[in-house]
């Protein structure tokens, strides 16, 4: 009985350490604003990131940029176009500036995007996809 109770609680300890590491990450996510440009970024830097879990909440997305590289700090950008296509879809290009980080680690940046002036000038439901990530709707 003993045992169980030792387990439970290292469990408990555990699952709050994780808790506060989740909190701890998304207040030190890079929060980047969206460049509004006519012809928004290049093939390469889309071909050196990825982007993960992508959610969109009180005018913000959070999502998760993977990218290849580990041994110098990475600058981001999302870049658009701010107009829906065809299909009803806002693309947004999320590009890795830093060129010369030739490690091959793959590395994980958590980033918030302020997008709470882009889209008040949409329609109140639409979609957005972030390089070739999933297609996230989203209703404000």
């Amino acid at each position: 009985m003993k045992a169980i109770s030792i387990c439970i609680s290292t469990l408990l300890i555990l699952m709050t350490i994780h808790a506060a590491q989740a909190q701890d990450a998304a207040s030190k996510a890079k929060i980047l604003k969206v460049k509004i440009m006519e012809s928004p970024t290049s093939e390469v830097s889309l071909l050196r990131t990825s982007v993960i879990e992508p959610k969109y909440s009180k005018g913000k997305l959070r999502l998760k940029g993977k990218y290849g590289g580990g041994c110098k700090e990475h600058s981001f950008e999302i870049q658009s176009n701010g107009k829906l296509d065809d299909q009803g879809i806002l693309h947004l290009y999320l590009v890795d500036h830093t060129t010369d980080d030739f490690c091959k680690a793959f590395k994980f940046a958590d980033l918030s995007v302020d997008v709470k002036a882009l889209f008040k000038k949409l329609p109140k439901t639409f979609k957005v996809q972030i390089n070739q990530s999933e297609i996230l709707a989203v209703s404000r």
